[in-house]
C-alpha cells in the first residue's frame, strides 16, 4: 500500500531508495541495498541524492548478488568510496513519477486521523512498520496501547490524503 520513506532538501522532496553498505573493490564502486519498491527507477536513474553529499552522477552500475554496484563520478578509489558507507540514497519524487492508485508515500500517511467504519476516531497514524508481507500501521490511541493495523484492503477501507484521514475496519482482535 505504500512506497519509500520521504525526505526533503530545501524545497525538493525526495524518497529514500537505497543505502550504501560498503565499498566494492579499489576503483570507487559502492555496494547498495535497495530500501524501496522503486526498482525500475533505481536501476535507471542517472543520479542519486546521497545523504550529506548532495546529488552525485552515476558513472556506471552493475548487479552483484543482492546488491547494486554503483560508481559515482568523482569517487575514484577505495578511500572515497569508504566515506560513503552508511549513507542513504534518495530520488526526487519527480524522478519516480506518480504512484499507482492505492499506493502512498509514508510521509503522506504519517499524521492521518484514523477512524473506524462508523466514523468514530481511533487515533493518529504515527508509524509504518515494513514487515515483508504487508506493512503495519501504528495508530496512537489516547489513553490506550497503540493499535497495530495490517495495511490490507480488507482493513484500510479509505485513505483521504487531502482530508488527512483514514477509515479502517479493525480486525476483531484489535477492538478490545
Amino acid at each position: 500500500m505504500l512506497s519509500g520513506r520521504d525526505g526533503t532538501d530545501g524545497q525538493e522532496r525526495k524518497v529514500e531508495v537505497g543505502k550504501i553498505v560498503a565499498p566494492h573493490g579499489v576503483r570507487g564502486e559502492v555496494r547498495v541495498i535497495r530500501l524501496s519498491e522503486f526498482t525500475e527507477q533505481v536501476n535507471g536513474t542517472p543520479r542519486f541524492y546521497v545523504d550529506g553529499r548532495g546529488w552525485l552522477a552515476v558513472e556506471s552500475r552493475r548487479f552483484h548478488k543482492q546488491f547494486i554496484l554503483l560508481k559515482f563520478t568523482g569517487v575514484n578509489d577505495l578511500d572515497a568510496a569508504g566515506e560513503l558507507k552508511g549513507r542513504l540514497l534518495f530520488l526526487s519524487r519527480g524522478q519516480i513519477g506518480d504512484l499507482p492508485a492505492g499506493r502512498y508515500y509514508i510521509e503522506d500517511l504519517i499524521g492521518l486521523e484514523v477512524l473506524d467504519l462508523s466514523g468514530a476516531p481511533l487515533g493518529q497514524l504515527t508509524e509504518v512498520l515494513p514487515t515483508g508481507g504487508n506493512d503495519v500501521y501504528v495508530v496512537k490511541m489516547a489513553g490506550r496501547k497503540d493499535l497495530l493495523l495490517p495495511a490490507l484492503k480488507t482493513v484500510v477501507r479509505e485513505t483521504d490524503l487531502s482530508g488527512r484521514r483514514m477509515v479502517v475496519a479493525p480486525p476483531l482482535w484489535e477492538k478490545d
